[in-house]
C-alpha cells in the first residue's frame, strides 16, 4: 500500500473551504462534493498511515466463491 496523505490532504482542504465553484481569472473548477467524500473515503481506507493509526482495520481475508 501508499502512503496518500498528499492527496487526502488535497480532498480534505476542498471539502473544508465549503465551496462548490472556484473561479480564478476567468478559469472556473466545479467540485461535485459527493464525489470528493466518496474519494476521500477511499484513500482513508488505503491509507497506511489510517491504517498504523488504527481508525480503519486491514482487509484480512478473502472468500473464493469458484472452487467447489
Amino acid at each position: 500500500m501508499a502512503d496518500l496523505s498528499a492527496e487526502i490532504a488535497r480532498l480534505e482542504t476542498i471539502l473544508n473551504s465549503g465551496t462548490e465553484v472556484v473561479s480564478i481569472d476567468g478559469m472556473m473548477t466545479r467540485y461535485n462534493l459527493t464525489e470528493v467524500r466518496k474519494r476521500l473515503a477511499e484513500l482513508q481506507a488505503q491509507n497506511d498511515t489510517t491504517i498504523e493509526a488504527g481508525k480503519v482495520r486491514p482487509r484480512s481475508a478473502r472468500i473464493r466463491l469458484d472452487f467447489y
